[in-house]
């Protein structure tokens, strides 16, 4: 979170990936604050969820988030990119 109180910083980080660690389906531009969306569209929701099922079985020990608390704190994580107003 510290690279969203710094627009530069902010931006060098996007550029920096965009540049030397670029993935071709992945559109950077998409990545300001007040745009980026990292929640799973609901659509796909469920392929999600069944993956995530998996990986509490096999490899996440211990306790876990249920997948709706999961998605509830990504939302919120969200929510706090998109009100950084650089």
């Amino acid at each position: 979170m510290e690279a969203l109180k710094d627009k530069d910083l902010y931006n060098s980080i996007i550029q920096h990936r965009s540049t030397f660690t670029k993935l071709q389906e992945v559109d950077y531009t998409t990545h300001l604050p007040d745009r980026i969306d990292f929640v799973p569209p609901d659509p796909i929701l469920n392929k999600y969820e069944k993956d995530y099922k998996r990986m509490q079985e096999s490899m996440i020990y211990g306790d876990s988030l249920p997948f709706k608390d999961l998605i509830n704190q990504i939302t919120a994580l969200r929510t706090r990119f998109r009100n950084v107003k650089f």
